[in-house]
């Protein structure tokens, strides 16, 4: 119980194992139900053989919860590379399903067919060795094929989780497990329901009252939920009324379990707080069911609609509808979605619509129905708003009579609307139209219009736009717009104008944008508008006339010397503006974005006025003599920027210069995040001594690439002081670096804080020259946070830790080291920590490290100096390749219990330990790699009287082992490894054959076989002398089936003549993959049989020399296969036999 509790405490997360779309709720509470269903689910998952689970239950109970729960509990476990989780709904869109998986997996589809972009997302799940797909929210069969989904032998890694309310959906996807998610008992509905009531009081009489309102909600959470979020902070009398409402709510068109949760939420809609706040929830169900709502979209449908009361401006608006948004939150009657966008859960959406069918709001929804025609449908005399988002309407009416119509949302596949369409539409105020043919002249009845949404429509002319005299919201947005109207200068109300996806635009005339004089936010530039100050064309200084413009989007092309007239306004709040940079972001502006690329230095005094409150400044190749950021730039200290990267600055030497301390601010960089350096010239972070007070005090992540002059990172304790909330280090390509952290001189007191206390991540790499990471006392530093370390190619690094800082290592999980020539020692016992005392021992303790990867270092003696030692017990995943004289016993002695992953070469003395191990039994080990020892035998079972098991066992790989002649030498029942899945042997140049026949018993689970490079290898199986005492026995045994065996590959074999022992014969059933390539000597023959199987005999035959290769699957066939003299087999090959 309490570990699923733990598993719904978390936040969205973002890769090793990349958690794709998936995210659990922070208030996620377990009960039996759940708890059972996602024990039941995780089991299944854990199971190879299951590849299609399927959760079923009632709507509201919670399907969608536990889904993510088992996806980051999945992810986090690595019972899978990726999980990714996409919503089908109640209407399918196959397209959208697609995209939904592209996205979450950072693919772009370009291709022109949906053919061809299934097959691309085909192509990228398959990259993944295994994959959980969880599809949310299923009410048909899935044609998986489709999508792009590799399933079942298309993909054997590939798992969906599907979630559904019919139990007949899960049969009809043939669900190898079927899970049922039941409703919560009376016990669980309480709790939930004082949950959200926020109160723990156990008094007989509110136990009472709260047993008749949760008993009204059918046990489902979404209903408990709601209910006791309505009646927070209301008394027990408030309860009674409630609990008596519930039970005489009658919904006659609803079945009985419907009308409890209908009355539930409904309820819950009664309860919110005023009239706006119950519009803005009307307004969610004009989406598409489970459709991720834009807050930027409500907020402009709501300015059109005078939603947010009496505000003065847009922004004012936006956070009224923030509070609006958290109120329904906070209600259970929204859901957190991705930043910037909420949900709705589909069963509220219904009531919603329910709510909407009658009265005062009459909303007509068909809203993600993907409707190729116009939907008839009556009353729309009432109706207020009317929905036909996400459809593919061809067709439309020549007029529609809807004099009450206030909201308009359509969306067409490039069908023609009439000049008529809207002219009895009188009242309508908000418009949003997507890929349909019309003229902006139809448009001009629609004199009431304050919002107007343009997405992906023909436009035959927009000149008469001038006519929407009340309009304060227009966006536009997709090709064909080439030229914006000088007519458009008359919309004197105008406050919002989004052009950031005009792909087409080309000219926007000269004193156009000066004339919409109370603009508050310009969107513009996304798709690189180039035409700025062009003859004709507006010109920047333009914008500087905009006195109430708060929020600004702007791409600017220019020459690397700017205008000396090039002026900004000065009132922005928000603002991206990128000077030769293509990549704009987003339509609503959360930050204040500097992005400058290209342009002499002297060009950035142009945007001094920004740099007082920039948040992220990114500047790229800039010229010409600047020396610093500050006080160069901005003597003020950038106080306000967040995120920093330079890149190619080619005269900068450092960030801020502190030589005359009266010019610089005490808060410089005081609010800095993130820092990424890449510039070649830069020596040192800080010059000019003692920085500033507040210097660095927020930074959290720090890259530093390609900096070739600079020989320190941190040179100075006084800086390393500032870093307190530190937390990833990353420096490659320095080649003068020589230090990362310097403590001499270090001055401290019992009271002062451990320095970087709070590091979590330290990445070095091709750092040539580096000597040191920590140079002076290091009984100040403490790493208690840092979980992983990684060294490559720092060749003049003798060691990485000190005792003392050994001793802080309390969270490291990951410690990766790879060719570090010169390194000895991990950790490195200096005479001060042994003469100081420094506690604990001679043994350092790492208790939380999973992985240890030491490789390719040449000169690597020990894991401590001295007679010192290491112990890591939660060790799970081992990679030595370490010189033959090293000795790092110490890991498999203590480490053997939990490890899952192991990978040794190199040295003879760590091999022997592995096979020592091995002997032993390594409970947990999954898998076994063993590189370019001298082994002689593998598995060595002579003089051994108990069982060799390995019984976790997946994959063994057994590469350049020279001197191997057996793999396992002696009585070959005592070896147990009845779960391997898959062998490979290579470059095993003394081996002659591998197996008895006996062993094929423990290959039972055996997929795939490969075999290559060994030059000696005569015969894979080879029956022992006397392993048969006679010709009936061995006949009785004869006959060897690997039932589970799909791939077998045999190549470069010049000695292979068998396969097995004449007589012989082997059966794989399974097998789809054979590939015999250089084996000129083998005689075996493959045949098919009418049931797909595929057999194996040896017999003396003549040999051939070319080459067999089977990807695919035989077909029903009884012609048979010779692995020899191809030159005059060919007309016995089947067609799916290529050479």
């Amino acid at each position: 119980m309490s570990k699923l509790r733990e598993s719904g405490n978390f936040s969205r997360v973002s890769h090793s194992t990349t958690l794709s779309g998936v995210e659990g709720r922070k208030d996620f509470i377990s009960f039996k139900p759940m708890e059972d269903a996602f024990s039941q689910i995780m089991e299944a998952l854990k199971n190879d053989k299951i590849n299609m689970v399927g959760l079923y239950g009632m709507g509201g109970v919670g399907k969608t919860t536990l889904a993510k729960v088992v996806g980051k509990e999945a992810g986090e476990n690595k019972l899978f590379d990726e999980v990714v989780m996409v919503t089908v709904t109640q209407n399918p869109d196959v397209k959208n399903i697609r995209s939904q998986i592209a996205d979450l997996l950072s693919l772009k589809l370009e291709e022109e067919t949906k053919e061809a972009r299934a097959q691309r997302v085909c192509l990228r799940l398959k990259e993944e060795k295994k994959i959980l797909i969880i599809l949310d929210d299923v009410w048909t069969i899935l044609k998986l094929k489709t999508i792009g989904i590799p399933f079942g032998d298309d993909h054997t890694g590939c798992t969906i989780l599907l979630t559904t309310r019919r139990q007949q959906v899960c049969i009809d996807m043939k669900c190898q497990t079927r899970i049922q998610l039941d409703s919560l008992n009376e016990e669980e509905g309480l709790i939930l329901f004082k949950k959200h009531m926020h109160i723990c009081n156990d008094s007989p009489t509110l136990n009472a009252v709260a047993k008749e309102v949760v008993g009204e909600c059918s046990g489902l959470p979404i209903a408990i939920e709601v209910i006791g979020s309505a009646l927070r902070e209301k008394d027990v009398y408030e309860w009674k009324v409630v609990s008596k409402k519930l039970k005489i709510s009658k919904f006659p068109d609803k079945e009985t379990v419907d009308q409890s949760v209908y009355a539930c939420l409904k309820l819950g809609y009664d309860y919110l707080k005023d009239e706006e706040t119950k519009f803005c929830f009307l307004l969610c169900s004009l989406f598409p069911e489970d459709y991720e709502i834009d807050l930027e979209e409500l907020l402009r449908y709501g300015l059109g609609l005078d939603l947010y009361g009496d505000v003065n401006t847009i922004e004012e608006a936006r956070c009224q509808l923030r509070v609006t948004i958290n109120s329904l939150k906070s209600s259970c009657l929204l859901l957190d979605a991705k930043e910037g966008f909420v949900k709705m859960h589909d069963l509220v959406r219904d009531v919603a619509l329910w709510i909407t069918s009658k009265g005062e709001n009459v909303f007509m929804v068909k809203a993600g129905m993907r409707l190729k025609g116009w939907s008839k449908h009556q009353g729309l005399e009432q109706c207020t708003a009317i929905s036909l988002m996400g459809n593919d309407i061809e067709v439309f009416p020549n007029g529609l009579v809807c004099p009450m119509l206030k909201i308009l949302l359509l969306e067409g596949n490039n069908g023609e609307v009439s000049d008529e369409f809207f002219e009895e539409m009188k009242t309508l105020k908000v418009a949003s139209l997507s890929w349909i043919v019309l003229s902006v002249k139809s448009l001009q009845f629609l004199t009431n219009l304050v919002t107007l949404q343009l997405v992906n429509c023909r436009l035959s002319d927009i000149s008469s736009i001038k006519k929407l005299v009340k309009l304060e919201i227009l966006r536009l947005e997709g090709y064909g717009i080439v030229e914006l109207p000088e007519e458009l200068g008359e919309l004197s109300k105008l406050r919002m104008l989004d052009m950031a996806d005009c792909s087409d635009l080309k000219r926007i005339p000269a004193n156009v944008i000066p004339r919409l004089s109370r603009l508050e936010e310009l969107y513009i530039g996304r798709h690189r508008f180039k035409a700025w100050e062009i003859e004709g064309n507006a010109s920047l200084s333009e914008l500087y006339q905009l006195n109430h413009l708060t929020i600004l989007s702007l791409f600017i092309k220019v020459q690397p010397c700017l205008s000396k007239d090039f002026v900004l306004p000065t009132n922005l709040l928000r603002y991206e503006i990128s000077v030769n940079y293509d990549d704009v972001g987003a339509s609503y502006l959360k930050s204040r974005i500097l992005k400058i690329r290209n342009v002499e230095a002297t060009s950035l005094f142009a945007f001094k006025v920004l740099c007082k409150n920039v948040e992220y400044l990114k500047l790229m190749v800039i010229m010409g003599c600047c020396q610093n950021m500050v006080p160069t730039i901005d003597e003020t200290g950038l106080n306000e920027l967040k995120r920093l990267s330079l890149s190619y600055f080619y005269e900068l030497e450092c960030i801020i210069d502190t030589t005359q301390q009266q010019d610089v601010a005490s808060t410089a960089f005081s609010n800095l995040v993130d820092l990424s350096l890449d510039c070649v010239g830069l020596r040192e972070i800080c010059s000019g001594g003692i920085p500033p007070r507040g210097f660095l005090e927020n930074l959290e992540t720090l890259k530093v690439t390609y900096c070739s002059s600079m020989s320190c990172l941190f040179p100075s304790w006084m800086l390393i002081r500032r870093l307190q909330k530190l937390k990833q280090v990353t420096v490659i390509q320095c080649r003068e670096l020589e230090g990362v952290f310097q403590l001499e001189g270090l001055c401290y007191a019992r009271e002062d804080p451990f320095l970087l206390s709070s590091l979590e991540s330290l990445n070095l790499e091709d750092l040539e020259n580096l000597r040191y990471i920590w140079k002076g006392p290091t009984q100040q530093v403490s790493l208690q946070s840092l979980t992983l370390v990684e060294l490559k190619r720092c060749n003049k690094l003798r060691y990485i830790f000190t005792l003392s800082l050994a001793r802080s290592l309390s969270q490291l999980e990951q410690l990766t080291v790879k060719n570090c020539d010169s390194l000895e020692y991990i950790i490195e016992v200096q005479e001060t920590e042994e003469n100081s005392g420094v506690g604990g021992g001679n043994v350092v303790m790492f208790p939380r490290l999973r992985i240890l990867k030491l490789r390719e270092l040449h000169n690597f003696i020990n894991f401590c100096s001295k007679n010192y030692s290491s112990t890591c017990p939660a060790l799970q995943e081992l990679s030595l390749y370490l010189p033959l004289n090293s000795t790092t016993s110490f890991v498999l002695q203590t480490s053997k219990e939990k490890l899952q992953v192991l990978e040794v070469g190199l040295g003879d003395q760590l091999c022997n330990i592995v096979l020592a191990q091995l002997r032993h039994g390594l409970q947990n080990l999954e898998e076994l790699k063993i590189i370019n020892c001298r082994v002689q035998v593998l598995f060595q079972l002579e003089g051994v009287e108990q069982e060799l098991s390995l019984p976790s066992l997946k994959v063994l790989d057994l590469f350049y082992l020279q001197e191997l002649q057996w793999l396992c030498k002696g009585p070959t029942h005592l070896l147990s490894l009845q779960n391997l899945k898959k062998l490979s042997v290579s470059h095993c140049n003394r081996l002659r054959h591998m197996f008895s026949p006996s062993l094929a018993r423990i290959f039972m689970q055996l997929e795939e076989l490969i075999i290559g490079c060994c030059g000696k290898l005569e015969q894979i199986f080879i029956a022992d002398d006397g392993e048969y005492k006679d010709e009936a026995d061995m006949t009785s045994h004869r006959e060897m089936v690997l039932p589970q065996l799909q791939q077998l590959t045999l190549r470069e074999l010049p000695s292979l003549v068998n396969f097995c022992p004449v007589g012989y014969h082997f059966l794989f059933p399974s097998l789809s993959g054979l590939r015999v390539t250089r084996c000129p000597k083998i005689t075996t023959r493959f045949s098919v049989d009418q049931n797909r199987s595929v057999h194996v005999e040896a017999e003396a035959l003549q040999t051939g020399k070319e080459d067999v290769d089977m990807e695919q699957s035989p077909p029903e066939t009884t012609r048979e296969i010779y692995c020899r003299g191809f030159d005059s087999l060919q007309k016995w090959l089947p067609p799916y036999i290529r050479k």
